[in-house]
């Protein structure tokens, strides 16, 4: 009956929240940003960058309001949109370009383009290691101490 409730404290632990980025082209000059959590709580709050990846300077740095919207005007350079929810919550994805194309063009370095495909679930998947990890040491644990008590009471 442990084990089972163990198995079930475990598992729970590993359906977290994931922040979600969407980009809208407006076909209007301009885009917009909206991100939430996988759970439907919105991201009010978090921090959205809009980085050159021309020159790396920041165009822009927000904060999300209550309605989890930005729109904005797309600049006329190759940029990327930085959201930044908190711990473990970052997500970067490149933005559109503008109906006439970019002026400038990217010269990307390639460390810009590993940082841009960096991947952010690099904690949840240190939590579902950790877990399962826990419960083998604790199925072993039990396995070897019930294999120990059935030798005991057999010499008996």
């Amino acid at each position: 009956m442990k084990f089972i409730l163990m198995i079930i404290l475990c598992a729970s632990s590993l359906f977290s929240h994931t922040l979600l980025l969407n980009i809208v082209d407006n076909k209007d000059g301009s885009i917009q940003i909206e991100a939430a959590f996988n759970t439907g709580q919105t991201a009010a709050g978090a921090l959205v960058k809009i980085e050159s990846l021309y020159s790396g300077k920041i165009l822009l740095e927000k904060r999300l309001p209550d309605e989890s919207e930005l729109k904005f005007i797309i600049p006329f350079e190759p940029y990327s949109v930085i959201l930044d929810g908190g711990r473990g919550h970052r997500i970067v994805k490149n933005g559109p370009a503008p109906d006439g194309g970019f002026i400038k063009e990217a010269k990307m370095s390639i460390s810009k383009q590993k940082r841009a495909f960096k991947s952010s679930n690099t904690l949840p998947v240190l939590w579902s290691s950790a877990c399962i990890i826990l419960l083998l040491i604790l199925f072993f644990w039990i396995w070897n101490s019930h294999k120990l008590m059935t030798m005991l009471k057999n010499r008996t």
